[in-house]
């Protein structure tokens, strides 16, 4: 795949929605040099050129002696830049309005307005990096915690492609083998290909297996889960809620009722990136507003990744409450027996007999028991422990697992053509779709349509 358009493109890098001291504007292609160097003069005189390369320059945006901003510059030479292309940055002040100017100006010079993604589209059309560290870029942005920056970063060192150009070398020997065998049925050499063609698949084969199973931890790092909070009214939800942030994000009072509307906070649970959902109490009630709020919540009940429970320990179970109990034994789920600092007319072994599970924690949101507990359990459920941050072997990404997965089925169906004796003419069909399904991941067997329209979901800039 080639990149045709040639054009020099411009955008602003930096964030543009948050006041800031400094914003970058970069451009990239064959004429980024001569282009910058029409609207920047540095005050000492130089340009930007061969023998400037790499230093940063300070100066002006001007045009027809109107001064823009004050600004540094600096000129990466192709190949060595982020684009592989002539890369100009300028390093301006943060203002919004002025970096939209500069843009303009730029624009006006003879540049074009980048589309989302292009810089790292044009890194991957270069050849500077597969796709899979393409798609890490935007991963490394939009990381939500410390634990999926770290496994976006490992990812944006190349450890997928890694991976996958060692399969697919041994795929280019297998076929490569058996092009000779094909060449040379007199050779009696097809029984000893089969062997070596098996133990090189079953190897293969081991190997996507690992990645596989790494994406339900994976995916929970990068993307997150949501977290229902849910149950009677006083009962502690919001408490809870404002435990987990270490902050008094919601309102608690000893009125029943007080959340009426749904309240959403993003939280950093052992590494995992968690959307708590602070749900209104849920029961029969005449209010208006208080009946649209619980409707909300018995929404989100169904829709969450994950449901907490909280109970009120100094009270019966109500018979709602047992409704409540049955329903979140079906998700995956954790009880928080709240209050249990007072004197208690429940405990675990009643709700076990209808929760059935031993996610039961008994807590006091006063006193901030129970949270570590918590955590802990949390930790337990969703995540593999077996999946490290810095495995190369972790996936998180749906483009990913399912060329993976149509990967091992051609491999298997090589393998069960085997098994049947069946000719290596057949065979060789079965790796080259699993050659082409894993070549999808770093974008070595991947079409055009396809990387457009993984690009199109990165931000201005990048």
């Amino acid at each position: 795949m080639k990149l045709i358009d040639k054009s020099t493109i411009v955008s602003i890098a930096t964030a543009k929605s948050v006041e800031s001291a400094i914003g970058i504007i970069r451009l990239s292609g064959n004429d980024a040099v001569s282009i910058a160097n029409l609207v920047f003069k540095s005050r000492s005189g130089k340009i930007l050129d061969n023998s400037t390369a790499r230093l940063m320059l300070y100066g002006n945006i001007v045009s027809e002696d109107k001064i823009y901003d004050e600004v540094l510059a600096v000129y990466f030479p192709a190949p060595n830049s982020y684009t592989t292309e002539d890369v100009v940055e300028f390093q301006c002040h943060g203002n919004a309005v002025i970096l939209d100017e500069i843009v303009k100006l730029i624009i006006k010079n003879g540049a074009i307005i980048a589309e989302k993604g292009e810089f790292t589209k044009r890194a991957f059309l270069g050849g500077r990096l597969d796709l899979s560290q393409a798609e890490a870029v935007m991963d490394m942005i939009s990381a939500k915690t410390k634990a999926g920056f770290d496994i976006a970063l490992n990812q944006l060192s190349g450890s997928i492609g890694r991976n996958i150009d060692y399969m697919l070398e041994k795929f280019t020997d297998l076929l490569a083998k058996i092009e000779v065998t094909i060449d040379y049925p007199d050779e009696d050499i097809e029984t000893l290909e089969y062997e070596s063609i098996r133990k090189d698949l079953n190897l293969i084969n081991n190997k996507i297996e690992v990645m596989i199973k790494s994406f339900d931890s994976g995916k929970i790092y990068r993307d997150g889960i949501s977290m229902a909070i849910i149950g009677t009214p006083n009962v502690g939800k919001s408490s809870f809620m404002n435990r987990l942030l270490n902050e008094e994000r919601a309102i608690v009072t000893n009125i029943p009722g007080t959340t009426r509307d749904i309240i959403k906070e993003w939280v950093n649970i052992e590494g995992v990136p968690v959307n708590i959902i602070d749900t209104a109490g849920i029961r029969i009630t005449d209010d208006v507003v208080e009946k649209i709020g619980v409707e909300k919540s018995k929404e989100i009940f169904n829709n969450s990744d994950f449901v907490v429970l909280v109970l009120d320990a100094t009270n019966e179970l109500s018979e709602d409450e047992k409704y409540f109990i049955s329903l979140v034994k079906e998700k995956k789920s954790i009880v928080m027996l709240n209050k249990t600092d007072l004197n208690c007319k429940i405990h675990t072994e009643d709700i076990k007999k209808i929760y059935e599970k031993d996610s039961i924690i008994e807590c006091s949101m006063l006193y901030e028991h129970g949270i570590d507990e918590f955590k802990n359990m949390f930790k337990s459920i969703f995540l593999n422990e077996n999946i490290s941050v810095n495995s190369m072997e972790t996936i998180t990404n749906s483009r990913h697992l399912s060329s993976l997965i149509n990967g091992q089925n051609s491999i298997n169906e090589a393998l069960k053509a085997m098994d049947g004796s069946m000719h290596l003419d057949l065979i060789q069909i079965d790796l080259l779709n699993a050659y082409t399904s894993l070549g999808e991941i770093t974008g070595k067997t991947i079409d055009e349509d396809v990387v457009n329209r993984i690009f199109e979901k990165f931000c201005l800039g990048k």
